[in-house]
């Protein structure tokens, strides 16, 4: 199997088991420990902080899970080339805690968005940089219409 693709595997055990199956111990086999993380929704509005590397970041999916019961990740396209993957997604899950300054609708919410994973020649993942359609988001808890995509 090429480097390449081994990266594609790292990444869709990255969506299927630590986002979707909670398998948090994973993190430590496939993220490296100076991981470098941006974007996702925006941690400053979530109002938490999860600190840097691999402990914050193990952090961050925590909290997003505390925030969002029923979390889940579909990968709907994933390109690779050389060190890096990119994908494009589709999240959901029910509005539980406190999310983005909205009290928990008990809804279930879903978004788009993507990422660029960046590997090093040891096979983990160092960079992550992610961007999430926040606004459509935040639209639809402010107006409480329809959060599912449309």
């Amino acid at each position: 199997m090429s480097a390449t693709e081994a990266h594609k595997d790292v990444v869709r055990s990255y969506y299927e088991k630590l986002w979707n199956q909670e398998a948090f111990d994973l993190i430590s086999e496939i993220i490296a420990e100076d991981l470098t993380f941006k974007g996702l929704t925006d941690l400053s509005r979530l109002r938490v902080k999860v600190g840097s590397g691999r402990t914050g970041f193990k952090a961050y999916v925590q909290t997003m899970h505390s925030f969002l019961s029923n979390y889940h990740i579909e990968v709907e396209d994933m390109v690779a080339e050389g060190d890096k993957v990119f994908c494009r997604t589709v999240v959901c899950g029910i509005h539980r805690g406190q999310f983005m300054g909205f009290a928990p609708t008990l809804k279930r919410i879903e978004w788009r968005g993507c990422a660029l994973f960046t590997f090093g020649e040891d096979g983990l993942i160092h960079d992550i940089w992610a961007l999430n359609d926040d606004s459509d988001l935040e639209e639809k808890l402010k107006t409480n219409k329809s959060l599912m995509h449309t």
